[in-house]
């Protein structure tokens, strides 16, 4: 099986996509919005050292004719669920796209924290050049809650 699903859902859905719409865009909350990766993010496709398909740890995903059995990463699920409980709007995204996005959004029973899916952004168009000036604070921890790199979040859970 492929490490990421994207080129499959993506092939799908780009017949999706409809240019002649005429009903309003979905709107996200106003406030503090995050946005969550699925794929090694919050669902690893590599398993921990001492951890098998068969695990119960691990979550089904089932998106279309697609399966498949992820392991969830508990540190980065929790921020997702922190920041939710804070106010934050939550948007998962996927390269997968959002039908993939919103499998693993169930899967997880992350659907009470989740304002919306959305597949990965390929591109943005901004007045201001540095995407490092608006674009946010970032942050990306290894399974076990270590910070890899980011900026103003915790750099461990112990």
């Amino acid at each position: 099986m492929s490490k990421d699903p994207g080129y499959a859902v993506n092939t799908i859905c780009a017949s999706n996509h409809n240019l002649n719409h005429t009903k309003k865009p979905f709107k996200i909350p106003c406030g503090p919005t995050v946005y969550v990766d699925v794929d090694d993010t919050i669902l690893m496709w590599s398993l921990p050292e001492g951890v098998e398909i068969n695990d119960d740890r691990l979550v089904t995903v089932r998106c279309r004719d697609y399966t498949e059995r992820l392991f969830p990463n508990i540190y980065n699920i929790d921020l997702l669920k922190k920041m939710a409980t804070r106010g934050h709007a939550i948007v998962v995204w996927s390269a997968g796209g959002s039908d993939w996005a919103e499998a693993a959004v169930e899967a997880l029973g992350l659907n009470s924290y989740v304002q919306a899916v959305s597949g990965k952004p390929q591109y943005y168009i901004d007045d201001i050049a540095n995407p490092k000036e608006w674009i946010g604070k970032h942050g990306y921890f290894e399974i076990d809650g270590t910070r890899i790199h980011g900026d103003n979040l915790p750099k461990e859970n112990k």
